[in-house]
């Protein structure tokens, strides 16, 4: 009996668009954090979640058409990049304007990631297969993320949060070797 192989690129696909949606997807969890960390009013925490959310967009939006001229690998290491980078020093964060700052480098780094997968998903030669394999891992790999975030939430505020969320990058980061690039059979 033949097992089926597991495709590490489509792995690493799952994984890139995991650490990019998460963050949006365990919102309501990092909103106490950030309130209990910083004590931040709603209004403030609306704030840092929008703009890391709308640079996250900018930034996807960007990217999006010129994705065929840019080596997807190398864009979705640069964007797990900054969010490893974003998270670790939001965990850090002491004030308003370090969380909005840091927050803001994760957004942009989880655009990048965004439009590297949107792109190879689109190039792929069963976009259709693999988009519904990559919509299925954020919320699982999500559910032991928020288990985890409200874990360290309750011990550690916003630093828990984000520390969870940089963990989940760190761990995903070599993964992230096997990503296709985009380009090489697409556009040769």
């Amino acid at each position: 009996m033949r097992g089926r192989v597991v495709n590490l690129s489509v792995i690493a696909i799952c994984l890139g668009y995991s650490i990019a949606l998460i963050p949006g997807n365990t919102s309501p969890l990092i909103v106490g954090g950030l309130i209990a960390g910083l004590g931040l009013g709603l209004t403030e925490t609306g704030m840092v979640l929008s703009c890391e959310l709308i640079l996250m967009g900018i930034a996807a939006t960007a990217l999006a058409t010129r994705m065929a001229s840019i080596n997807s690998r190398s864009a979705c290491f640069a964007g797990a990049g900054l969010l490893l980078v974003g998270h670790g020093l939001a965990a850090t964060a002491t004030s308003m304007e370090q969380i909005l700052i840091y927050r803001s480098f994760a957004g942009v780094g989880a655009g990048i990631v965004l439009a590297a997968v949107n792109a190879t998903i689109a190039g792929a030669a069963n976009p259709t297969r693999l988009y519904g394999l990559t919509m299925m891992a954020p919320p699982v790999i999500g559910f032991v993320v928020a288990f985890a975030m409200s874990r360290g939430i309750s011990a550690f505020a916003h630093a828990g949060a984000y520390g969870v969320l940089a963990l989940l990058s760190l761990i995903v980061l070599p993964f992230l070797v096997a990503f296709p690039d985009y380009r090489k059979k697409n556009h040769s």
